[in-house]
């Protein structure tokens, strides 16, 4: 590579941004040495200990900047539609793994408030109910006390359990856990049948904390 590849007037650190330009790879970070090596030609005063400190100081500054952009790319992702399983490949993990580290148990996008189902990497429309909403074509029975405790408990430090979702969650749930009791000619008015699908339906979901 010729002194003319590189842009005037040249540093250390210039050439250095010019390497990792040409180098980039999204399949091989070892352009990052390029930045190391900038910064080491920039401070030739250092000595070996003190370069090796001030590298990685240098890298976990980045790091952390990296992961504040990906999870801005994770959610900027998602509102544009990528399914969980989608942004686990990206990151080259499980789409459970994925929501564990960026996903949150209750989302909004364009107005529409949704609980989030990972097993099945679905969305669940979640839509508030007053006087004025018109009777659903299923109506599902309100969730007891007792099961109101058992779904806050279920989802405790995450956002689901705040008083002001936690209504909406709890009426997604009864609905579903109702809905599955009846396609399986269960009574949801016997407390042992209605504590199993609960039971089931809260599986499908891993509380973020």
């Amino acid at each position: 590579m010729t002194a003319a590849s590189y842009p005037e007037p040249r540093t250390p650190l210039s050439d250095a941004a010019t390497d990792v330009g040409r180098h980039l790879n999204l399949e091989d970070p070892n352009w990052l040495i390029f930045v190391a090596a900038g910064y080491i030609g920039a401070h030739p005063e250092l000595s070996p200990r003190q370069t090796n400190l001030d590298a990685i100081t240098l890298f976990t500054g980045a790091r952390h900047a990296i992961d504040n952009y990906v999870r801005n790319l994770v959610a900027a992702a998602r509102r544009d539609g990528a399914s969980w399983t989608a942004v686990g490949k990206a990151l080259g993990v499980s789409k459970q793994t994925a929501f564990s580290r960026y996903g949150s148990m209750v989302g909004e996008r364009d107005g529409q408030v949704f609980l989030n189902d990972i097993v099945r990497d679905r969305e669940i429309p979640l839509t508030p109910v007053d006087s004025a909403t018109p009777e659903p074509e299923f109506v599902a029975v309100p969730a007891t006390p007792a099961q109101l405790v058992t779904i806050a408990k279920h989802f405790e430090g995450t956002d689901a359990a705040q008083p002001e979702n936690l209504p909406l969650v709890a009426n997604a749930l009864m609905v579903n856990a109702q809905k599955l009791a009846a396609s399986e000619g269960a009574d949801w008015s016997d407390p042992t049948a209605a504590a199993k699908y609960l039971e089931i339906m809260l599986a499908m979901f891993t509380p973020k904390r």
